[in-house]
């Protein structure tokens, strides 16, 4: 019998008895085979794996009225002849609160060929490992003689991957295996799997419950496909409920593969409802008994302390189902049928009388909640959740109507490979009526965009679905052979090109062993930064030097010439420092083309392996590129890893061959046409010729500006940004510019356009109103973003009201396009006081988990409030924000903290007219990150401060860029000490631009960290009264850390020159490959004019041009929000202050205007110093900022100028006495000038 096992290693040789983690950690290190480590009650923090070398016993004290908790803790057991046993301990990984699951973690893994007499769980729970709590699957075949679950709670496992199950088991030999008395619920992937074919099992589940662990496309939860002649023992037991929807219908299946399986089944219930007939018999190989769901309230399971006497089935601690007395029944239905989704709460067969039940309903495409009904008709609710108590047995109906939908087809032109993304996605090719659609073009290597069929060149755009509508969007093909950007994962290998310019040329990529046969690579769906699909060799470490792996392409370059062939390469865990590019023409003898060494950027981004073909290689039927490691480099890595070498990006360019051509290229059309006056402000320039052209010799401007052109097969494309609206422009296309590809010069071109007006955004208030009093739409800044649509489009507004907001709020990276407007910077405060190493409620934090704010999502732009984190200078590091999104933009946000205050991660982000405070490494991480007119505050404290800590991404250039920045502190403290930076990870950038210096550093400026630098350099930094600062002295040789080598570098540039300066604007630093432009979202609208309260609180203004909506404050406090330029207080307080605050379309606030009062003052910092005058009938204003947007305005509100400054002094024809207000890229300020 099971029960009389005689387990090993029962006698322990000595007792450790731990209070503290130091302790637990020296017992774990120190321990001899047998002892047993006794663990006090507490949290304990092990953030990693320990590896058991020697039999040991963990427990919990004896006396601990809680179990101790091991949080983040895995074991790991290579070592033959070990036994591991954990008594009375809790243990987890991820709470289940987690929005994603931590990679790849399993709570113990045994893939050695060793043996394990015992391996034994008791009186413990387990839970959040986002894969198995039992890893044996290794090539290496683990034995395991007993493995024994009893008294034990493991629940919410496997949601990281598809295809773990608990038990994980797949070539483990396991002789017994034993649960008792225990529970298994919420696994995504099922509780039992195994393969192995040679050795039976004997299994037993007694008095155990099963319950929510269904695996997606399997049968049942415990896998049998192996281990014939075993004798499966379900006894007392309860097996049921599917994990989710998709995992439904499940069967208990017996299957070995025609051999002799056993399962006696006795007194169990196999899913059937509670109560019900309890199966007794045998069951035989191949049988399936269904699965139905039973009846489980898993909102209230509670641990009995005395065994279940009511049925003695299952886990005897739970509490399962009581009998009802006077039981009512519920009854749902959804019309019409497949309308919506409806869940109860909770979920019962029978409830009792009284009992509290909530209704909840999820609408389905096409259709609109309406109302719950009863059976007699009668309206019960209309909103979408209805609670109700259920007196007497109850049918509802969840009453739905159709709405209109409507079909968008999107055509292509001039190139197949062009592509348009729809956010959202269509449903079976509709749209619900009313739908805002954003169209985008999604670029890639082989393809040049034209235009929209509305001849608007934006590579978005945006349709309301009122009808059926179809759009097309135009492109041109750059000349090219073949093409893979591996974004599918499938095929692996032998595998055509993603892309291909004709069908008869469709070339072939694959991967080799060294003997020439062929092999599946590892597909990638995303690598470094930036993040590519990409394949990797992924040979097994074992055999990394004896089996070099190759990827090799193949193609015709008959009728073309001029091959280019590009690619990008990288690598991780283990690989050759140096990879070659091969060609060859008869797949046998091969050549090398180039090279590249990829150790500046592994493990973090990608570098360019790119080469000409020869002219030999021209015109060949076929023709082979080899990509392949040079065996002789430095190997980089863990030599016991995979191979990591990553290829992407292969595309091979070409000239088509030319006949003999003695025509001048022609001009077919324009986007946008000659004399067009609807141009976009932001768009593409597209000339179509009636040839291929390339480019010749002059400069080809837009205006000044000298523009660079992309050539298509018959097309010149030239992107342009930032024009003014309703403005002529000038493009000059000078005689031979352009030739076509035998040399013949275009003549020339002179194309004026003008812009289109400035378009008015469509109305709208705030999406989502947060407010600590409880007046908006959520208390929290949580709450606001739990309302965000998964995948939204466009913007979501949030407006926050003044307050402050103690919280840990995060934006989950699948929440983009998020605008959160606060009310005013110092009004609004959301507080956190976290740090490294805390623990608290479970979980121990760590510097990228402490944040008080965090912002995963990309297109996120935040203005007018402060994050802080008040941990303390003494808490080491404690950050304030974390934002890891890509274009991500901050405006007059102010951050407080001491260590690590900001974390960035590898995105683009702008950051204007906000201060940043803190002590150490204040500013650290990665990303392309642009910091415009903002404060660096140096906080006291006894050590120098060092205000960067960049990990810059090797492919990236820019890295962190001040750009007019401003450096304070405590001067007591920090004056002459403080640091600029210090080099963290990868090849950090930090370059100082036109920096003010209130306070200096100390001379050196910079520090030692772990890397060498890329780039730290100033450039024109200025004390507070304006003379240069002494670089003369600044660190230019770097020593990394031990880890790194303890190398010295020397000779580092620390001072830029002014054409090196020059070029780091914020235009460069953010562009990337999309041309983002951040500055609109800065735009503020002119604020409200003639601002007047009546006697009955109606409250009156103008309306303001390019508003979408106006927030109304009273004593300061925003009270309404409305679309149209009036409101009314229903409380109205004759002695209360109105004002009104218009909004731009991102939720940029205007300046308030005071009813009865001037044209409003902003709250913003105001860093414009200009001042403005008369001088003979006209307004002169000096000391401008060049590029400043001038806004002239009477005293009642009437525009009377509007133009943007090209100098530092600007001349208009106004006469009489006005306000004037200056914008540069949202910092704006008000002078009031009276004649």
């Amino acid at each position: 019998m099971v029960g009389c096992l005689m387990l090993a290693s029962q006698a322990f040789a000595a007792q450790h008895y731990v209070s503290t983690l130091a302790e637990l950690n020296t017992a774990l290190t120190n321990y001899a085979a047998g002892d047993e480590i006794i663990v006090a009650e507490g949290i304990y923090g092990i953030n990693g794996t320990k590896t058991i070398t020697k039999s040991l016993r963990i427990k919990a004290d004896p006396s601990a009225t809680t179990k101790p908790v091991l949080s983040q803790v895995m074991f790991t057991l290579n070592t033959t002849e070990v036994s591991l046993e954990l008594d009375g301990l809790e243990m987890y990984w991820d709470l289940e609160d987690a929005l994603t699951p931590t990679a790849s973690r399993y709570f113990i893994s045994a893939t050695s060929a060793i043996t394990i007499p015992d391996l034994i769980l008791r009186n413990s729970e387990i839970h959040g490992y986002g894969r198995s709590l039992l890893r044996s699957d290794g090539s290496n075949v683990a034995t395991i003689n007993n493995l024994i679950v009893e008294n034990c709670l493991i629940h919410d496992m496997g949601r990281e991957s598809n295809s773990y199950s608990i038990f994980a088991v797949k070539t483990a030999k396991i002789s017994t295996a034993l649960f008792k008395n225990s529970t298994i619920y919420n696994a995504k992937n099922g509780f039992w799997y195994s393969e192995v074919t040679t050795a039976p099992i004997a299994f037993t589940l007694e008095n155990t419950s099963i319950l929510k662990t269904t695996a997606a496309g399997s049968k049942l939860n415990i896998n049998t496909n192996a281990n014939p002649g075993s004798v499966y023992t379900i006894k007392n037991s309860i097996i049921s409920d599917s994990y989710d929807a998709s995992t439904a219908n499940m069967a208990l299946k017996l299957n070995s593969n025609g051999t002799t399986v056993l399962a006696h089944v006795d007194n169990s219930i196999l899913g059937n409802h509670f109560p019900a007939t309890k199966i007794t018999g045998t069951l035989s190989t191949n049988t399936e008994v269904p699965v139905s769901s039973l009846s489980f309230d898993f909102a209230s399971l509670t641990i009995q302390t005395s065994p279940n006497t009511i049925t003695g089935i299952g886990d005897p601690r739970w509490s399962l189902n009581p009998v009802i007395a006077s039981p009512r029944t519920l009854t749902v239905q959804v019309s019409p049928e497949g309308a919506g989704v409806v869940s109860v709460t909770p979920t019962k067969s029978q409830y009792a009388d009284g009992e509290s039940v909530q209704l909840s309903q999820v609408r389905n495409f096409g259709y609109a909640f309406k109302h719950w009904q009863s059976a007699a008709g009668t309206v019960l609710a209309t909103t979408s959740d209805f609670q109700f108590n259920i007196t007497q047995d109850t049918a509802v109906k969840a009453v739905y109507e159709a709405i209109q939908t409507y079909a968008l087809t999107v055509n292509k032109s001039g190139s197949q490979w062009g592509e348009v993304a729809l956010n959202p996605a269509p449903v079976g090719g509709m749209y619900e009526a009313g739908t805002v659609v954003t169209l985008t073009v999604v670029p890639n290597a082989v393809t040049t965009f034209i235009k929209w069929d509305d001849e608007t060149t934006l590579t978005t755009r945006q349709l309301t679905m009122d009808a059926a509508k179809a759009v097309t969007a135009s492109f041109d093909q750059i000349p090219f052979i073949v093409g893979w950007n591996f974004k599918a994962a499938e095929p692996r290998s032998n595998r055509t090109g993603d892309f291909y310019s004709s069908t008869g040329n469709m070339g072939m990529m694959a991967m080799y062993e060294p003997t020439g046969s062929n092999v599946n690579w590892l597909a990638n769906a995303g690598s470094f930064n930036p993040s590519y699909p990409c394949v990797r060799i992924w040979t097994a470490g074992a055999n990394f030097q004896s089996t070099r792996r190759y990827f090799q392409a193949q193609f015709s370059t008959v009728g073309w010439t001029n091959v280019q062939v590009k690619s990008m390469m990288s690598g991780n865990y283990q690989c050759f420092s140096v990879q070659k590019m091969q060609y060859s023409l008869d797949g046998t003898s091969f050549t090398d083309l180039g090279s590249v060494d990829i150790t500046s950027v592994y493990n973090s981004g990608w570098k360019d392996l790119n080469a000409t073909l020869p002219a030999a290689a021209e015109g060949q039927e076929k023709v082979y590129i080899r990509w392949i490691a040079d065996a002789t480099s430095t190997v980089l890595g863990n030599s016991a890893d995979n191979d990591g070498t990553a290829l992407t990006n292969v595309f091979v360019y070409a000239d088509e061959v030319a006949v003999n051509d003695t025509e001048a290229p022609t001009l077919v059309s324009s986007v946008p046409a000659a004399n067009a006056t609807n141009a976009s402000a932001q768009g593409i320039i597209t000339l179509s010729f009636n040839e291929r052209v390339k480019a010749g010799t002059g400069d080809i401007t837009l205006g000044s500006k000298v523009m660079s052109p992309v050539f298509g097969s018959t097309s010149v494309s030239i992107a342009y940004s930032k024009l003014e609206y309703n403005t002529a422009y000038t493009l000059t296309v000078p005689a031979g510019a352009l030739t076509d590809m035998s040399g013949n010069a275009f003549a020339g071109l002179v194309l004026t356009f003008r812009t289109m007006n400035r378009p008015q955004p469509a109305a709208r208030v705030f999406d989502f109103v947060v407010a600590a009093d409880g007046s908006g739409n959520g208390t929290t800044l949580q709450s606001a973003f739990d309302a965000v649509p998964v995948n939204n489009a466009s913007p979501f507004l949030i407006f926050i009201k003044n307050g402050v907001y103690n919280e840990y709020p995060s934006l989950p990276a699948n929440k983009p396009f998020v605008h959160i407007i606060g009310q005013s910077r110092d009004g609004v405060i959301i507080s956190g006081s976290r740090y490294s190493g805390l623990v608290a409620g479970g979980v121990t934090y760590s510097t990228s988990t402490c944040q008080t704010l965090e912002l995963m999502a990309g297109n996120v732009y935040c203005e007018n409030f402060t994050v802080r984190n008040t941990a303390g200078v003494s808490a080491g590091q404690a950050v304030a924000l974390k934002a890891y999104g890509d274009r991500v933009t901050f405006n007059n946000i102010k951050l407080t903290g001491y260590q690590d205050t900001h974390l960035t991660g590898t995105g683009r982000q702008l950051y204007k007219n906000s201060a940043i405070h803190g002590t150490v490494d204040f500013i650290f991480g990665g990303g392309d990150v642009f910091f415009d007119e903002c404060l660096l505050y140096c906080e006291g404290r006894s050590g120098g401060d060092v205000i960067t800590a960049p990990s810059t991404g090797a492919s990236l250039q820019w890295g962190y860029v001040f750009n007019n920045c401003t450096i304070d502190g405590d001067a007591a403290t920090q004056h002459n000490q403080y640091l600029l930076g210090r080099p963290w990870q990868n090849a950090p950038r930090s370059i100082y631009i036109n920096t003010t210096m209130k306070i200096l550093p100390a001379a050196g400026g910079w520090t030692n960290m772990a890397v060498a630098p890329a780039l730290f350099a100033e450039y024109n930094s200025r004390t507070a009264s304006g003379d240069p600062v002494d670089v003369s002295n600044r660190k230019s040789s770097f020593t990394t850390d031990a880890s790194n080598g303890n190398i010295t570098t020397t000779g580092h540039q620390t001072v830029l020159t002014a054409a090196e300066a020059a070029a780091y604007t914020l235009e460069n630093v953010l562009k990337g490959t999309d041309n983002w432009d951040p500055l609109p979202l800065l735009e503020t609208t002119a604020a409200p004019a003639n601002v007047t309260v009546g006697a009955t609180g109606v409250i009156n203004w103008d309306v303001v041009p390019y508003a979408i909506s106006y927030v109304v404050l009273k004593n300061d406090v925003a009270v309404g929000f409305t679309v149209q330029n009036t409101y009314t207080d229903a409380v109205y307080d004759a002695d209360a202050e109105y004002a009104v605050v218009a909004v731009a379309e991102s939720g940029a606030l205007s300046a308030a205007t005071k009813a009865g009062g001037d044209v409003g003052t902003s709250t913003r910092t105001n860093r414009h110093e200009a001042t403005a005058g008369f001088v003979n009938d006209r307004l002169h204003i000096q000391q401008l900022r060049p590029g400043t947007l001038v806004s002239v305005f009477s005293f009642n509100g009437t525009m009377l100028a509007q133009t943007r400054a090209t100098a530092e002094t600007l001349s208009l024809p106004v006469q009489g006495s006005c306000i004037v207000r200056l914008t540069s890229a949202g910092t704006t300020s008000v002078l009031k000038v009276v004649k």
